[in-house]
């Protein structure tokens, strides 16, 4: 049987890097509570700000390792370049 996957892209306008983590936040959660693979792109470095946010909230210690698991890491460029081979090598360790 063919597993369906598909991509979404999300974009949004910040004004600055703490606005952005807790905005992520419930979304990414939401994701994680679904079983959706997460794979992320950024431009800036949000690691400090998502601990730190985090640090904030009442959630469970296993969750807040799931959501301190993903990328928060700045992408660099070269690896833009190479975002089609990635998503692909992603989607197909999923099936």
């Amino acid at each position: 049987m063919k597993k369906l996957s598909s991509t979404q892209k999300v974009c949004s306008f910040y004004v600055s890097n703490m606005h952005f983590a807790t905005m992520i936040l419930p979304f990414v959660n939401k994701q994680i509570v679904a079983k959706t693979n997460i794979i992320t792109f950024f431009e800036n470095n949000f690691t400090t700000n998502i601990e730190l946010v985090l640090s904030r909230l009442t959630i469970t210690e296993e969750r807040k390792k799931e959501l301190l698991s993903l990328n928060w890491k700045d992408s660099k460029t070269i690896k833009y370049l190479n975002i089609e081979k990635m998503l692909k090598s992603k989607l197909s360790k999923r099936k």
